[in-house]
């Protein structure tokens, strides 16, 4: 065996199969809510997001016809079509 291809084949080794193991006893996966192990959000804390309505502001929450209300028009001045989709709280707070 020539030294590039062992050069390969630890390079291979280390990024396929040390790398993961090593990362995940590093930085182990949890919910970015409650801790859970495992996964990025639990389903009890995906549960817990609330959608956005048609019926509210897309800044405020306030309930009213139009997507904006005048005040968050005014105040964020929006550009570039960007919005939130779900409402700054629990799991979302978190994650953001």
């Amino acid at each position: 065996m020539k030294f590039e291809e062992k050069k390969q084949d630890n390079k291979y080794f280390f990024e396929n199969k040390i790398w993961p193991l090593l990362k995940d006893f590093l930085y182990p996966k949890r919910c970015v809510s409650c801790g859970k192990l495992d996964t990025f959000l639990c389903e009890k804390c995906e549960k817990e997001i609330i959608l956005v309505s048609d019926k509210k502001c897309l800044f405020c929450g306030r309930i009213l016809d139009k997507r904006l209300c005048d005040k968050c028009r005014k105040e964020f001045r929006v550009k570039n079509g960007f919005a939130y989709c779900y409402y700054r709280e629990g799991p979302v707070k978190d994650i953001v």
